[in-house]
């Protein structure tokens, strides 16, 4: 068993080396939660979708400024 994101990331662990032909269950957990780790700097749905509708907000307002601008 290897870990594609380990291999992506360069990194030089067993995951990567020789692989697994078994592991427990909570060693693959563990490995989990530290690539979940890593992956913290993403957005929740929610954060991104407030982010996504401020910015669509943002181009409406610049839009109709342009429309008040031009009657």
């Amino acid at each position: 068993m290897f870990c594609k994101i380990c291999k992506n990331a360069n990194s030089s662990s067993v995951w990567t080396t020789t692989g697994l032909e078994w592991l427990k269950e909570d060693c693959i957990e563990r490995h989990i939660k530290a690539i979940n780790a890593k992956n913290s700097d993403q957005l929740t749905i929610k954060e991104g979708f407030m982010q996504q509708m401020n910015h669509n907000q943002a181009l409406i307002i610049c839009c109709m400024r342009n429309v008040y601008y031009l009657t």
